[in-house]
C-alpha cells in the first residue's frame, strides 16, 4: 500500500438504528477516515505547493493542526482501551491487545513534521515537499494496523460486560475526551470537512442550528479549509478525494 491509502470500510446506513455495540468499531471507523483522508492530501498538496503560493502558510498551518489532531486522537484510544470498566478489567484486557495497538512512532513522526513545519513558517524558502512526504512514511504502516484494531473490536464480547447504555456513555465520553485535548476550532470544522458523505449520510450528526454555528467557528482557522476535501457546509467535493 502507498499513497493515496485506502480508507476503512463503512456501514451506510443509518447509526441510530444501529446495534450500539456493533457502532462502535463504526464510530471509530468513520473518524479515522477523516485522519485518513487528511493525511492523504497534505501528502498530495505537498508535491504541488511552494514558497511562493499566497496560501503557503495557510497550509502549514493545515498540516500542523492536523499533527495535533492526529497526535490527540492516538493517545485518546489508549486512554479508552486502557480505562478500567467497573469489572476491575480494560477494554484492552476485554477485547485483545489488538486493539490499542502501540502509535509511538506515528506520534513521532507527526511530531517531526510540526517540528520542520514551524521551520518552513520561520523561513518558507528551505521548504522541501520530499521531507514533509518522508515524515508521512508511516501511513500505511498505519492504516494496516487501524484495519487490525477495529477487527478487534467485537461486539459480540462488548455485549457480554456492557450495558447498551454503558457503552453509549464509554464512547460519549472518548469524544469529550478528543474535544477537551485538542482544540474544538479546528476539531468539529475538520471532521465536516474530512468525512464523504457519500460513505454516511448519518454522520457527523449536526443539531439544528448546526450550520450557524459551524460558520461562526469555521473563522477561526479560516485560511485552512481551502485545503480540505470537502466544504465543510455544503459538503460537497472541494478537492479531487485521494482514497
Amino acid at each position: 500500500m502507498s499513497f493515496p491509502l485506502d480508507t476503512l470500510p463503512v456501514w451506510p446506513g443509518d447509526l441510530d438504528a444501529k446495534d450500539p455495540f456493533e457502532l462502535v468499531p463504526q464510530l471509530m471507523s468513520l473518524m479515522k477516515n477523516t485522519l485518513i483522508r487528511g493525511m492523504n492530501n497534505i501528502h498530495q498538496i505537498a508535491g504541488e505547493i511552494g514558497s511562493s503560493h499566497p496560501s503557503f502558510k495557510d497550509y502549514l498551518s493545515y498540516v500542523s493542526l492536523f499533527c495535533n489532531l492526529m497526535r490527540a486522537h492516538f493517545q485518546g484510544d489508549s486512554r479508552f482501551f486502557k480505562r478500567c470498566t467497573e469489572s476491575g478489567e480494560s477494554l484492552e484486557v476485554i477485547l485483545s491487545g489488538a486493539c490499542n495497538p502501540d502509535t509511538q512512532i506515528f506520534q513521532e513522526s507527526l511530531e517531526r513534521l510540526r517540528t520542520i513545519v514551524q521551520g518552513y513558517t520561520e523561513n518558507p524558502e528551505i521548504y522541501s515537499a520530499m521531507s514533509v512526504r518522508e515524515c508521512l512514511a508511516f501511513g500505511p504502516k498505519m492504516v494496516k494496523q487501524m484495519r487490525t484494531q477495529i477487527e478487534a473490536i467485537r461486539p459480540e464480547k462488548l455485549r457480554k460486560h456492557f450495558s447498551p447504555h454503558a457503552i453509549k456513555e464509554m464512547v460519549q465520553e472518548s469524544m469529550k475526551s478528543l474535544g477537551d485535548n485538542t482544540q474544538l476550532a479546528f476539531l468539529v470544522p475538520y471532521i465536516f470537512a474530512h468525512h464523504d458523505p457519500a460513505t454516511s449520510q448519518y454522520w457527523p450528526p449536526s443539531p439544528e442550528d448546526g450550520e450557524a454555528k459551524l460558520r461562526a467557528i469555521l473563522k477561526a482557522y479560516e485560511g485552512v479549509w481551502q485545503f480540505a476535501p470537502f466544504d465543510p457546509i455544503t459538503r460537497e467535493v472541494r478537492l479531487e478525494s485521494a482514497e
